[in-house]
C-alpha cells in the first residue's frame, strides 16, 4: 500500500521547479519530493496517534474496536492495547519513505495494510493515508515554500 505523488496538478509550480532545477542541479526535485514525503509520513503517524482523527471528513474517522476484539487482545499475543490498529505495532511502524527526481512515496509493506486501508470482509475501512485532496493541502504548500527558498537562494 503506497501513496505516490507528483506535482502535475499545479502547472505553474511545476514550471518554476523545472526551470530552477537546471540552476540548482539534479538533486533539487529529489529533495523537494523527499520533503513532501516526510510531511505525509508525519501526517500518517499523527493519524495513528489520533486513531484516524486527522481526516478532514468525519466519515473517514476510524470506527471503534468491537468489544470482542478488545477482549481478544487482552488474552492473546500483542500488547493488549485498546488502541485501533496498534496491538503489535507492526502496521504503525511499517511506513517507509522513498523519493527521487520523479516522485515521493510513503508506503506500508505490511501485507494486511491494504485490507485496513480499504476494508475487507469483516475488517472495517480504516484509512491510514490522507485523501488526494487532503494530501495536496499537505504537500503543495511545502513545494511552494521549497521553490520560493530556491528562487531566493544565491
Amino acid at each position: 500500500m503506497a501513496i505516490i505523488f507528483d506535482v502535475q496538478g499545479d502547472k505553474e509550480l511545476l514550471r518554476r521547479m523545472k526551470r530552477r532545477q537546471k540552476k540548482l542541479g539534479p538533486s533539487f526535485m529529489r529533495k523537494a519530493n523527499k520533503g513532501a514525503a516526510i510531511l505525509l509520513d508525519r501526517w500518517t503517524q499523527q493519524n495513528f496517534r489520533s486513531e484516524g482523527g486527522e481526516h478532514d471528513e468525519a466519515a473517514l474517522y476510524w470506527p471503534p474496536l468491537s468489544q470482542a476484539t478488545i477482549s481478544r487482545r487482552r488474552t492473546g499475543p500483542g500488547s493488549g492495547t485498546a488502541k485501533i490498529l496498534q496491538d503489535t505495532g507492526r502496521l504503525k511502524s511499517g511506513f517507509e519513505i522513498t523519493a527521487n527526481r520523479g516522485f515521493g512515496r510513503v508506503e506500508n509493506k505490511v501485507k494486511y495494510s491494504v485490507k485496513h486501508e480499504f476494508g475487507h470482509g469483516r475488517i472495517p475501512k480504516r484509512k491510514m493515508f490522507p485523501t488526494i485532496q487532503q494530501g495536496e493541502k499537505i504537500v503543495f504548500p511545502a513545494y511552494r515554500e521549497f521553490v520560493k527558498r530556491a528562487i531566493n537562494a544565491k
